[in-house]
């Protein structure tokens, strides 16, 4: 029988039970969903009768195999089918935690990887965006213990409202999503550059500025400080 039966592998056991006429005999197992089999393991050489066994990897979860020893010396013999089933695959699972380092455009988005579930290795990332449905996605990270996690994110609009959360994809294990977070940008300041003066006489000049951003405002006020030093000390009217 087969044993040491997990989601994705299990131990084929068999026995040489006669060399026939053969001094050595090479003995594998063929294995795969259904009689036809279509895989065999590697083969091992054995000068004398006796149990042997191989390991197969790379196995579907929750699937009925078919396997059969095999044995080749100066003819070749094959033993009875047997099958085995892989255990169920059981999904990881990933909290979502709040978002941090909060700015106008800029934040960290932070999950915890609470269990791999029968997953070797998990990858996670978040999804966000302005509304539950997301849109956007980190890009992922392969984990393979369990623990915390995060991932900045860039380019978003000032004062507003993002939604986002942490997702985990155990490949054929399954996947996990967290519960949605809310977190809100700050608000973005004006750009504001100064040109050079024009129009200078002894007494006044024309003082010259480009408004390059509103930031997040939809009105800005925008005037020219002066003066003799670089404290200014004089205003023009906004």
């Amino acid at each position: 029988a087969a044993t040491s039966i997990g989601t994705r592998s299990a131990t084929l056991n068999g026995n040489l039970t006669s060399m026939g006429d053969a001094a050595i005999v090479n003995v594998n197992f063929e294995y795969g969903p259904t009689t036809s089999y279509g895989t065999q393991t590697t083969a091992e050489a054995k000068t004398a009768t006796g149990t042997f066994s191989a390991n197969v990897t790379g196995l579907t979860p929750n699937t009925l195999y078919h396997y059969r020893a095999r044995g080749v010396g100066q003819a070749t013999g094959t033993g009875a089918d047997a099958t085995f089933t892989t255990q169920p695959a059981t999904p990881p699972a990933v909290t979502t935690g709040a978002a941090t380092n909060v700015a106008s455009t800029t934040a960290t988005l932070n999950g915890n990887l609470t269990s791999l579930g029968t997953a070797s290795t998990v990858n996670v990332f978040f999804n966000y965006g302005t509304t539950t449905s997301y849109g956007t996605s980190t890009a992922p990270q392969a984990m393979t213990a369990t623990g915390a996690f995060s991932a900045n994110v860039t380019g978003l609009g000032g004062l507003t409202l993002y939604h986002f959360q942490a997702a985990a994809n155990g490949g054929v294990h399954g996947t996990a999503t967290g519960a949605d977070a809310t977190f809100t940008t700050t608000s973005q300041p004006p750009l504001v550059a100064t040109t050079a003066a024009t129009g200078i006489t002894t007494t006044g000049a024309t003082l010259n500025g480009n408004l390059t951003s509103l930031g997040t405002a939809t009105t800005v006020n925008v005037n020219f400080e002066y003066g003799p030093t670089t404290s200014y000390g004089t205003s023009t009217a906004a």
